[in-house]
């Protein structure tokens, strides 16, 4: 019922053009002319030290340069972001209460669990980044490529891989792969992608599904191994573009991941652009540029309209992945 429920709402989605709520033009509690008059805060819904966080850290530094108040980071984390989610929905719509959410909450999550949260329940502010996948391994895993992992599945090994909790992408694009190569997996769920590397360097996983940011200093240090990534190219990184995508090595499977700012829904229609001109500084300020770089990150700032088209889409779709691949009826 819950994903039938929700497969008719990104349905009825699909024929509406996104408005903001009628509420839009009045002034909320806190919300007059002088906003932001007073300190903001960014929920973000998994544990701290994943590349969300290290992201959203970047920017809260740079909000007293361009909306003139410090910005504090509040980190809820939980089923897969479902938790922080829908906590976030009853936050005031006065501008002060900002989230970071990312594609699963609304592409994958509503299938694979019960969420109290819908798209409407928010407003979309800009679009942040495009993150891919990488599979890892610990520097003495007796695994170089995928094919030496695949070939020791069939052998008979099983594994233990993480992402970032069950529904992540990243539990996702390695609980799609395991079932299309046929092999014995059971995944391990985490708060986040920081702590799922952690348990990769502590030999508790034997594989991880992570982002590039999640797991960089390992790489620089020599202490992972890599052996796919879950996208349609090649990463043109220095450090990345070596890595071959799934589907150069037989399975067809692409779980990037994007990123975005929303509001509580009702939050008013100036708020909702001074936000938009505040982050899109930040997004192009100097030194956030550099940060990302350093995070192997791809910047794109889609006005919020384009933000929730996209995810209908991927809704859509990745309805259709998850049920070919089994994990959904």
């Amino acid at each position: 019922m819950i994903k039938k429920t929700f497969i008719i709402a990104v349905a009825l989605a699909l024929v509406t053009v996104f408005t903001v709520s009628a509420a839009g033009g009045g002034q909320a509690a806190g919300g007059g002319a002088d906003f932001p008059s007073r300190p903001m805060t960014i929920y973000l819904p998994w544990a701290a030290g994943g590349s969300s966080d290290m992201k959203v850290r970047t920017i809260a530094e740079l909000g007293p340069k361009y909306f003139g108040q410090p910005m504090v980071v509040v980190n809820r984390d939980g089923a897969g972001g479902t938790i922080g989610a829908a906590e976030f929905t009853r936050r005031d719509p006065d501008g002060y209460n900002i989230c970071m959410l990312t594609s699963g909450i609304f592409a994958t999550q509503p299938f694979m669990r019960e969420v109290h949260y819908e798209m409407d329940d928010f407003e979309f502010i800009i679009g942040l980044s495009y993150e891919t996948i990488i599979i890892i391994v610990h520097k003495d895993a007796p695994w170089n490529t995928l094919q030496e992992l695949i070939a020791d599945g069939r052998r008979g090994r099983r594994f233990l891989y993480g992402g970032a909790g069950i529904g992540s992408m990243g539990h996702l694009s390695l609980a799609a792969f395991f079932k299309l190569a046929d092999l014995d997996a059971e995944a391990v769920a985490f708060a986040g992608g920081g702590p799922t590397v952690t348990s990769l360097m502590g030999r508790h996983i034997d594989v991880a599904a992570v982002h590039p940011a999640e797991f960089f200093p390992f790489l620089q240090s020599g202490e992972v191994k890599m052996l796919g990534i879950f996208s349609p190219e090649r990463d043109t990184a220095p450090d990345f573009r070596n890595v071959p995508t799934m589907k150069e090595q037989g399975y067809d499977l692409n779980f990037a991941v994007s990123k975005y700012f929303v509001v509580p829904r009702g939050t008013p229609q100036h708020i909702q652009r001074r936000l938009h001109e505040g982050f899109s500084q930040i997004l192009s300020d100097e030194s956030f540029v550099r940060s990302v770089e350093a995070m192997r990150l791809v910047i794109i700032p889609y006005e919020g309209q384009e933000v929730r088209r996209r995810l209908i889409e991927e809704a859509r779709f990745m309805s259709g992945v998850l049920r070919d691949i089994g994990l959904i009826d």
